[in-house]
């Protein structure tokens, strides 16, 4: 059993002393450095960055239950999967063509859309709501289920830059 064990400890010496050198590091940085000491100005913003620029909840009618100011939706009642079946747009935000809005359902919606699931794109170049509101950008919601047809669902909605 010793033979086996030693055997052992020779064949994998290297992964034990890489993962005692991780351990280490990890366990100096939790002690050494300060709560509060690492700001947003000290990240190299080409590596890590990106912030919320707008979000709405969204209802399976189309129906706004929280979001950013001047957030409007509206729901297509189309079932065909070649459109949005949502667009949700902002009256004050434009939002870039950089950015990735980023859909979440709710699954407090309908039944029917159990198992379904959701992506996203943008209208840059803005958005006319039904009544004439125009908005300089918004946000295209395909909501599918597993046969790929448009479904109504509650959803939270993002868009990060």
């Amino acid at each position: 059993m010793l033979l086996r064990l030693l055997n052992h400890a020779r064949h994998h010496a290297v992964g034990y002393v890489a993962l005692f050198i991780a351990l280490g590091g990890t366990s100096y940085a939790a002690v050494s450095i300060p709560n509060g000491s690492i700001t947003p100005a000290k990240l190299n913003a080409n590596s890590i960055g990106g912030y919320v620029r707008v979000w709405a909840h969204v209802n399976a009618s189309g129906r706004i239950l929280s979001g950013s100011p001047g957030a409007r939706a509206v729901h297509q009642n189309d079932t065909a999967p070649a459109g949005p079946n949502y667009v949700v747009g902002w009256s004050r935000v434009k939002v870039p063509s950089r950015c990735a809005p980023i859909v979440t359902l709710d699954a407090k919606g309908p039944a029917s859309s159990r198992g379904a699931t959701g992506e996203t794109f943008i209208y840059a170049r803005g958005w006319e709501f039904p009544g004439g509101k125009r908005v300089p950008s918004a946000v295209g919601v395909v909501i599918a289920n597993a046969v790929d047809q448009n479904v109504p669902e509650n959803f939270y909605l993002a868009v990060v830059c």
